[in-house]
This record gives C-alpha cells, sequence and structure tokens, in this order.
C-alpha cells in the first residue's frame, strides 16, 4: 500500500454475499463499482461519482468463490469487468480473503491484478495507522470455526478446489456457505452486544501486540463506529456490518470519515456508534460530496 499519500479517499464495503445474477444486491453492487473514479479531492463532487485512491473488499463480497473456476468468473461478469477497469484508473484496490471467499489468488491476483491478503494488514494510508481484516479470526473461541478454516485452506484441499471439477466445487463450497451464513445469521440476531464485547476484546488485544489508530473489519454483520479504551487513551472500531440490512460503505480521509448509504450517498449512523457518521465536515457538505 502507498503509505506516502498525504491526501487519500478510501472506500470499504464486506459482506455483500451476493448470491449470482438473480441477487438484487449483485445490480447494486455494480452500479456503485461503475461510480468509483480514481481522485481524492475533498471538493462537492458529482452525485453519479465517487472519487477514491483505494478500495479494500474486506471479505464475504461473494456469498461463494473459490478458486479461480469460470463458474464464478461468468456468474459476475460485470463487476469483474468494473473492477478491472477500476484498477486500470490507478485506484488500489485490496481484496481480504472471507469464509465465503477464499483461494482468491490466482483469479483476482494474477488476472485483475488485485492485491489479495490472506490475513490482517496493518499499514499506514497517509499516515493513519489501520488494522485491516476480515474479522474471522476474532473470536479465539470459536473453535469450529477454526478448524473449518485450517480445513479448507490445508495444502491438499488448496489444491483439490483447484483441480476439481467446478460442479464438485460448487456443490462443496454452497454446502459450507450455508453452514457459515446459517452460524453468522443466529449470532447476529440473537446475540448483538456479545458480538460486540468479543470485538472489542480482540481490538484491545491486537492493539497491544501493536498499537494502530483505527481498526476495520467485516464478518460479524454487527455495523458499528466506536471508541474502545487502551492503556495509552483510545482507538476506533470499525465494523462494516453486512448489505443484508442496508447496504453502505465506509470513507476514510484525512478530514472525514464514516458510513454511507449505497442508495442515496447520504450519511449513516450505525445502531452501534456513538460517533456522527462525519468529522471535521458538516451533514450538509457531506451529504453533496458523493
Amino acid at each position: 500500500m502507498d503509505n506516502q499519500l498525504k491526501d487519500f479517499r478510501a472506500l470499504f464495503v464486506s459482506d455483500l454475499h451476493l448470491k449470482g445474477a438473480h441477487d438484487p444486491k449483485t445490480a447494486v453492487f455494480e452500479a456503485w463499482l461503475r461510480r468509483i473514479k480514481a481522485g481524492v479531492s475533498q471538493q462537492v463532487s458529482p452525485a453519479d461519482i465517487l472519487e477514491a485512491s483505494h478500495l479494500f473488499l474486506l471479505g464475504d463480497i461473494f456469498d461463494l468463490w473459490v478458486g479461480d473456476h469460470d463458474y464464478f468468473v461468468k456468474a459476475y461478469p460485470g463487476i469483474c469487468r468494473e473492477i478491472d477497469r477500476i484498477v486500470r484508473s490507478g485506484i488500489e484496490v485490496h481484496y481480504f480473503e472471507g469464509n465465503h471467499d477464499f483461494h482468491l489468488e490466482n483469479y483476482w491476483s494474477n488476472q485483475q491484478h488485485v492485491q489479495v491478503h490472506r490475513d490482517a494488514v496493518q499499514t499506514e494510508i497517509g499516515g493513519t495507522v489501520v488494522r485491516i481484516e476480515h474479522g474471522d479470526l476474532m473470536n479465539p473461541d470459536d473453535r469450529g470455526y477454526l478448524w473449518l478454516r485450517r480445513f479448507w485452506r490445508n495444502s491438499f484441499m488448496t489444491w483439490s478446489i483447484l483441480n476439481a471439477p467446478q460442479s464438485w466445487v460448487a456443490w462443496v463450497g454452497e454446502t459450507s456457505s450455508r453452514l457459515s451464513r446459517s452460524r453468522s445469521q443466529k449470532r447476529s440476531e440473537n446475540q448483538t452486544q456479545a458480538i460486540l464485547e468479543m470485538m472489542v476484546r480482540h481490538t484491545k488485544r491486537v492493539f497491544l501486540q501493536r498499537p494502530f489508530e483505527i481498526l476495520i473489519s467485516g464478518h460479524t454483520h454487527v455495523r458499528c463506529d466506536i471508541p474502545v479504551q487502551v492503556p495509552s487513551g483510545s482507538t476506533r472500531l470499525v465494523n462494516l456490518g453486512s448489505w443484508y440490512d442496508e447496504p453502505s460503505y465506509f470513507i476514510l480521509t484525512p478530514t472525514f470519515s464514516g458510513f454511507f448509504r449505497v442508495s442515496d450517498g447520504l450519511p449513516l449512523v450505525p445502531k452501534a456508534s456513538d460517533r456522527e457518521p462525519v468529522i471535521h465536515k458538516s451533514h450538509d457538505q457531506m451529504a453533496n460530496t458523493n
């Protein structure tokens, strides 16, 4: 990542769980991608343009994508085409593998020239120290999922997924996807507070290992933007939520940051938040920024 930029405009999305061309969210995401143009201007932009220097896809963009099988590429031609355009325009695109989309290097890195990450990354974006991760490793007590994650990523399964007939890959992947999704939806509905507390514990734990100014993650489907107390003061925890409830994206710039609705580009305040969606700018200014 280019950490020497003084001006930057980073976009973050995760947990869209697109299920193919029939899924209405697929067309919404493709339309949102078409709005993205290279730029970092802090000035008012036309309503149909969303300027960016970075685009971060924090996993589970698709409800299923494993390997480089044509089965997946053909299912989302418009999205693949738009991301290719975004990369060619000079925007840095980073794709963090999730628990529904993994073994991504062969297609997304080698063919689309997207920077693929299997694990958390800590970096500076324009001087802001950011930890970025999908979030599926936040809970060390979820031993069942941790075993499943290791299983799908061991050398034998990696070879099998990359070389097996795509019909088999689709069947196995969809079965695993349903199991993971049912567990995630159950947690999101019944244990929101417990999930928030788990994310806070994770934030404190990894901060002590290597301090950062903001942690941005997905996975839990619990959208939040909250301060977390650490020995040196406080840091910031942002979880991107999911597109099941409200399609949204997060913007990080040197002068403002917060959630915005995909539908109209207006600020969105997470239920689990004590901060306004815009920092250092008024609501009216930012309502016209995108």
